[in-house]
C-alpha cells in the first residue's frame, strides 16, 4: 500500500469527541498515533506547523491541550529554553499530543499523538520502507530505526517539566525492527513503521549514490513540502500547509512564490 493512501484511510477511518488537557493519562483506545521520520533541519517547522493544526477554542493563544515530549535529560537549569524540539539538547526524539483542529482536515475533533524521528540524516525517511518493501540487503540502509518510548507505557520515564509549559523530558526511545511486511496494527496503537517522513535530498539522488534497486513508486509517494528544502513521502497536506504559513510570517519562503506553487 503507498504511503499517501495509508495517511488517507488513518484520516477517513478516525473520529473521536474532542479532549481538553490531553496528558498522558488521556491518550487512549481512541486516540490516533502517527510516526514521521527524516531530516533534522526542518524539526523546528514540523513542531511549528503541529502547533498550528492543534485545537484552539479557549480564545487563549496556543492550543487548548497540546502537550511535547522530548528525548534528553535536559539540565535543570536550561530547560525552560532548552527542552523545545529543535534544540540540540532536547535530543532527536520527540513527540506531541492534543486534539487536533479544523486546519487537520477530517482529524479535527480527534485526538492525536505524532512521534517525531530525526536522528539519522533524511534518508531514515525512506528506509523503513524500502526494507519493508524487499530491497536486497545494503549496507547504507539500516533494518531498524529509534523512535521515543511509548509515552503512556508503564514505566516511562518522561518527567513534567515547570517550564515549558506542558512539556516532558527523559522519554528516552526504543530501537524498532523492520523485515518485509511489517507494518502498524491500526491507527490507534503505538506505531511500529513511520507513516511518512522529511528529506532534505530528493529519492533519486540517493537511489543512485547508494545503489537502491527500489524506485520511489515502490514504496510511496515523493512530494515538495515548499518549506524550506524539504522532500518526503507523503504525510498530510495540513501538515505541510500548516509548516508553510509559519515559514511565510517569519520571512524564510515568499508567499508569493510559494502559493503560485501551490496553484500548479
Amino acid at each position: 500500500m503507498k504511503l499517501n493512501q495509508i495517511a488517507l484511510a488513518v484520516a477517513a477511518t478516525c473520529a473521536a469527541a474532542p479532549s481538553f488537557a490531553l496528558t498522558p493519562a488521556q491518550i487512549d483506545g481512541g486516540t490516533v498515533q502517527l510516526w514521521i521520520s527524516g531530516a533534522t533541519a526542518p524539526t523546528a517547522s514540523v513542531y511549528k506547523g503541529i502547533v498550528k493544526l492543534c485545537k484552539d477554542d479557549d480564545g487563549v493563544a496556543g492550543p487548548d491541550d497540546l502537550h511535547t515530549y522530548v528525548s534528553s535529560d535536559v539540565p535543570t537549569a536550561t530547560q525552560a529554553t532548552d527542552a523545545i524540539p529543535g534544540k540540540s539538547a532536547a535530543g532527536k526524539f520527540t513527540a506531541y499530543a492534543c486534539t487536533m483542529g479544523p486546519l487537520a482536515g477530517s482529524l479535527d475533533g480527534v485526538k492525536t499523538v505524532v512521534y517525531h524521528t530525526f536522528d539519522a540524516g533524511s534518508f531514515e525517511a525512506y528506509t523503513p520502507h524500502l526494507v519493508i518493501a524487499g530491497e536486497p540487503a545494503n549496507a547504507a540502509i539500516p533494518t531498524s530505526l529509534k523512535r521515543m518510548k511509548d509515552i503512556t507505557a508503564v514505566g516511562s520515564t518522561c518527567t513534567l517539566l515547570a517550564a515549558p509549559a506542558n512539556t516532558y523530558d527523559n522519554c528516552g526511545t526504543v530501537t524498532l525492527p523492520f523485515a518485509v511486511g511489517t507494518a502498524n496494527t491500526d491507527p490507534y496503537s503505538v506505531p511500529v513503521v513511520p507513516q511518512g517522513g522529511f528529506s532534505d535530498t530528493e529519492y533519486t539522488l540517493n537511489q543512485l549514490n547508494l545503489n537502491v534497486t527500489k524506485s520511489i513508486g515502490d514504496i510511496g509517494v515523493e512530494a515538495p513540502t515548499n518549506v524550506g528544502q524539504g522532500f518526503g513521502l507523503a504525510v498530510s497536506y495540513p501538515l505541510y500547509f500548516a509548516m508553510q504559513q509559519k515559514e511565510i510570517a517569519a520571512g524564510k519562503i515568499a508567499s508569493t512564490v510559494q502559493w503560485s506553487r501551490l496553484a500548479r
